[in-house]
């Protein structure tokens, strides 16, 4: 009988050894496939499927990246010819942006962009040629961006009239402020850029409001 132990013993364990194995491999085929891949810039998780529609940029010198797409706006950082970056447009002279994956709660629209200048040399592959317009931005302009609706008044007063509503992602140019106080209005007008009606002009109160710009340290005060 004690002769007969060993051969029965392989005749289980070598079938279950069969199973396990051929179960880690299916295992691991299963992560292979999918496994997301990352965005060198950004470090967001995006699917294969979705990588076939990205327009992807690849620098090929040293490259400045600007918070506006002009290169009179503050500078944001540099790009390597070792970064793959994802575009999500492109302005109508040509400049391209992306979101640079860091933490920027109130910004909204363009805003949300850093700016890879048009005479970069540079590779692109994918879907580079419907990207989303990105509108046009002065290089310090200070600008009012809406989280929320926000109400422009007729007057440095929330008991005057209101003349408009910004929704979220709407954004204005500031070019006056009440006073040098922190609690004051801002005198905001859609003459010449943003998402309202050009015909707005008004006043907004700066506890209701994000803004976006170096102009915004200087704005004039202007009587009311």
């Amino acid at each position: 009988m004690s002769d007969d132990t060993p051969t029965t013993s392989l005749v289980w364990i070598i079938p279950l050894l069969v199973i396990v194995i051929g179960g880690i491999v299916i295992f691991s085929k299963q992560k292979v496939a999918t496994a997301p891949t990352t965005n060198s810039t950004s470090g967001e998780e995006t699917s294969n499927s979705e990588d076939l529609n990205l327009c992807t940029l690849i620098p090929k010198n040293t490259t400045m990246v600007y918070m506006r797409p002009t290169i009179e706006s503050q500078k944001f950082g540099e790009i390597t010819s070792q970064d793959e970056i994802a575009i999500s447009g492109k302005t109508t002279d040509g400049w391209y942006g992306f979101n640079p994956g860091t933490a920027q709660a109130p910004n909204v629209g363009p805003f949300r962009n850093r700016y890879i200048a048009p005479d970069t040399q540079m590779t692109l592959s994918g879907d580079c040629a419907n990207l989303s317009v990105i509108s046009n931005l002065p290089p310090s302009t200070c600008f009012e961006m809406a989280q929320a609706d926000v109400s422009i008044y007729k007057s440095p007063d929330k008991t005057s009239e209101i003349i408009a509503t910004m929704h979220f992602n709407d954004y204005i140019p500031a070019v006056a402020r009440s006073s040098k106080k922190d609690s004051a209005f801002l005198k905001v007008d859609g003459k010449d850029y943003g998402t309202l009606p050009k015909t707005v002009s008004g006043w907004v109160d700066s506890a209701d409001i994000n803004w976006n710009g170096s102009d915004c340290d200087s704005l004039p005060v202007v009587a009311k």
